[in-house]
């Protein structure tokens, strides 16, 4: 009975410190992330299938450490025979202050915030009622909105100052 107690306290005590081990490393990057969803839609009187891809991307240092990271939304058109005709069209955000949101969910997306058009009422809160944007370009041409974040945005004004020597 005492060898069964000694032998369970050492297993817990072993896993303890395993725990700890696991907590240090958890400093690591982790994977990028990635999710994507199937949808269609009606554009330029055509049914339109296409993907929604939801995306992290990290930017790398010259020892290939992650620095940076940009997520992204791209549409892309199913079922199409040949991608190299397909043209893509890329919607940046305006910077820091100025996110893409309106870009995305007030012009250029399939889906578009509900809102009056003379602005006399208060949208209220999200979640925000969605309409299809039977206006869109996805009949046209695969939409990716790229999302620069202030560390983004800070960190691509450094690289440009470092190549022009400033």
């Amino acid at each position: 009975m005492i060898k069964l107690n000694i032998l369970s306290i050492f297993l817990l005590f072993s896993l303890a410190i395993s725990a700890q081990e696991k907590k240090q490393d958890s400093t690591s990057v982790p994977e990028p992330k990635s999710f994507i969803t199937t949808h269609q839609i009606s554009n330029g009187g055509k049914i339109i299938r296409y993907k929604a891809i939801a995306s992290e991307t990290y930017l790398k240092n010259k020892s290939d450490e992650p620095v940076a990271s940009i997520w992204s939304v791209a549409y892309v058109q199913e079922g199409l025979s040949d991608l190299t005709k397909r043209p893509v069209t890329f919607v940046f955000n305006g910077g820091p202050g100025s996110a893409s949101v309106w870009l995305h969910m007030g012009m250029f997306g399939p889906e578009l915030v509900k809102v009056n058009s003379d602005a006399k009422e208060d949208d209220g809160a999200a979640p925000y009622n969605l309409v299809n944007n039977k206006n869109g370009l996805l009949d046209l041409t695969d939409l990716v909105f790229i999302l620069l974040a202030l560390d983004i945005a800070e960190f691509l004004v450094k690289v440009k100052l470092k190549t022009i020597g400033v």
